[in-house]
């Protein structure tokens, strides 16, 4: 499908009942996702047609919902995006040099002995999900005993976000709670850290001057709840998709394996095949003329990432996954103001968990050519990938 789009219709509108555009060539992409004036991160009015239809008694738990998943940094626009995000990176990328780096490999390799010890596993659930979840937590701030909550919410806003216009009352409901104890937690943990500072991103925001920034007690549990994404669920996916796809051409695997040094560039390699999310989504602040099209004000506007990153006006033999390919540019993480905050952590995270994967363990294999992924509609998340450890 979206070969045919790049070619004769790069910039398509859906119809009913979705109504949208969507953007497929490269160049359009990345330029869209530059221009963040004309084309806004503000979903609100998005937002507004699910509530429309809602019940009285729903309300309540949908503006629980509202309050805590859809007010995050990646949903504002300049400039009280630009201020929270220099305070975030402020404090994120130290931590990351020095509480990650120190951790990680030990991390990765306490997941490989737990694979060892089977003859299979799904990597899914015994590595990527918690290699990732575990080091966010600790860069967060967020106790062991509070960790699962963290991760629950975490796959909550997935839920939540990727089917806004989908979920019934009682899916509403259900999220509103979950999400209501996750903020009690994080409560209860930024008045310890005023208290007693630790190197973690709660006791950063708490202590720093967030009012002068226009950000809130609310603005800073919403953004604590939104890294664990940010800092979760794009590793989980290139982790797995990285696999699955180096497994099914054992040529490229074996190229690894031999040669380690390429794992730098394999992983921004990796990073554009797999595409681990698949769009982003903005909304047009005013008419925008685009390959001749009229996109009016307001409309909702798809820029597809999986399909810019595989197309061939600017990747030669796009479809071919080659662990060398040289100046890789993709637009995996974003492109701009609004890339992802999570992205030094994440190619760091895959490329230390796929090096001493591929030295420990070089004959890993599938256990299935059959490959189903999560309903969501903008990630590329795999169910599970069952491989086998030992020959």
């Amino acid at each position: 499908m979206f070969t045919q789009l790049r070619a004769e219709d790069p910039v398509y509108r859906m119809g009913e009942p979705y109504s949208f555009w969507l953007l497929s060539r490269y160049e359009d992409v990345r330029q869209a996702m530059r221009d963040s004036q004309r084309l806004s991160n503000n979903n609100s009015e998005i937002v507004e047609r699910r509530a429309e239809n809602l019940p009285a008694s729903t309300r309540p738990s949908f503006e629980i919902c509202r309050r805590l998943l859809l007010r995050h940094i990646q949903a504002l626009d300049a400039p009280a995006h630009t201020a929270q995000r220099q305070t975030v990176m402020k404090a994120f990328t130290p931590l990351v040099t020095n509480v990650i780096k120190s951790s990680l490999e030990r991390r990765v390799n306490d997941l490989l002995d737990n694979m060892e010890r089977s003859a299979t596993c799904d990597f899914i659930s015994d590595f990527a999900k918690p290699l990732p979840s575990q080091a966010i937590a600790d860069i967060v701030g967020i106790p062991e005993e509070y960790r699962e909550l963290m991760v629950k919410a975490a796959d909550l806003q997935i839920s939540f976000v990727g089917a806004i216009l989908r979920l019934d009352d009682a899916q509403v409901e259900r999220i509103a709670e979950q999400l209501h104890v996750a903020e009690a937690v994080l409560l209860r943990l930024f008045e310890e850290r005023r208290r007693e500072p630790k190197a973690d991103l709660i006791s950063a925001l708490v202590n720093a001057d967030t009012a002068s920034l226009g950000m809130s007690e609310n603005d800073i549990v919403v953004l604590s709840m939104f890294m664990f994404v940010a800092g979760q669920e794009t590793t989980v996916n290139l982790l797995g998709g990285s696999l699955r796809f180096l497994l099914s051409d054992r040529k490229q695997w074996e190229h690894l394996c031999a040669a380690p040094e390429l794992w730098p560039g394999a992983v921004e390699e990796l990073l554009r095949f797999v595409s681990p999310v698949l769009w982003v989504q903005r909304v047009a602040t005013e008419d925008i003329e685009m390959r001749g099209q009229l996109i009016r004000k307001g409309d909702e506007v798809l820029m597809g990432i999986g399909s810019a990153n595989h197309d061939p006006e600017k990747f030669s033999n796009p479809q071919v996954l080659d662990v060398t390919r040289k100046n890789v540019s993709s637009v995996a993480f974003g492109y701009g103001a609004h890339t992802c905050l999570g992205a030094a952590l994440a190619r760091m995270e895959t490329e230390v968990a796929l090096l001493h994967l591929s030295q420990r363990m070089p004959h890993i294999q599938l256990r299935t050519d059959q490959f189903e992924y999560e309903p969501v509609f903008f990630l590329r998340s795999l169910k599970s990938l069952p491989v086998a450890i030992r020959n």
